[in-house]
């Protein structure tokens, strides 16, 4: 969540304010929008950021994928996953179910996915609940920030009928995600300014903006509560 340089954008009383929203969000739990039309190689830098340092020992990471086709943890991370310590759920859209009733299996990765294999989202959520109890007893209690979770991605959701159910599994699950003080970021691969952005930005704590400015990935963060805006910023991999 950190980044390199000033907080551009912002006043002296609005900067101290941002820096110390970011720091009770990593505290308490949080759970981040990722918009912007970007090619998918800057989408996986701005994850790998959001992850944190892979050398952190006590680094837990949940992965959660709606596609057939991703993600490939590696091109997520820079070492290869532990299987100890990482947590892949595949679930397959209903409007696909027909055409495939078993997901594609993500190549190059030594973690076997949890599948779910039934299209309700119910299912989905009771999926990466588990697998946050699991590592809830594996550690005895998780530490704030320990867990990071990757939601790859909400186009699938987005796409679903049934807008109610949406909303009660993403405010169900963004709750279950503060209870356990991770940290989680859903990938959502629209404009900021589209309608879908802002029938969605009000469940998260923060939106991050992405763009490629001079050939590197920048992001913009709004924060929700606060009404702030940074400027546009490079990401560096937080602890």
């Amino acid at each position: 969540m950190t980044s390199r340089g000033d907080i551009g954008g912002l006043a002296d009383p609005d900067r101290g304010a941002f820096v110390s929203k970011l720091r009770e969000l990593k505290r308490s739990g949080s759970s981040l929008l990722v918009v912007g039309n970007v090619p998918d190689s800057v989408a996986r830098d701005a994850c790998n950021c959001m992850l944190g340092d892979e050398a952190v020992a006590d680094r837990r990471r949940l992965f959660v994928s709606t596609t057939p086709d991703g993600p490939i943890l590696g091109d997520r991370l820079s070492t290869p996953p532990d299987p100890d310590r990482t947590s892949l759920v595949s679930w397959t859209a209903p409007s696909r179910s027909a055409a495939s009733s078993v997901p594609s299996e993500p190549s190059g990765d030594a973690i076997e996915p949890v599948r779910v294999e039934r299209g309700q989202l119910s299912e989905l959520g009771i999926a990466i609940a588990r697998e946050i109890e699991a590592f809830e007893a594996a550690t005895g209690g998780l530490s704030p920030a320990e867990l990071r979770i990757c939601f790859d991605s909400l186009v699938p959701l987005s796409s679903a009928r049934d807008d109610a159910a949406r909303f009660r599994f993403l405010h169900v699950l963004i709750g279950r995600i503060r209870s356990a003080q991770a940290m989680a970021h859903f990938h959502f691969p629209v404009a900021y300014d589209s309608e879908r952005v802002r029938g969605l930005a009000p469940l998260f704590d923060a939106v991050v903006e992405l763009r490629v400015a001079d050939g590197r990935l920048q992001q913009r963060w709004h924060l929700r509560e606060e009404g702030l805006s940074s400027g546009w910023l490079t990401p560096s991999v937080g602890d």
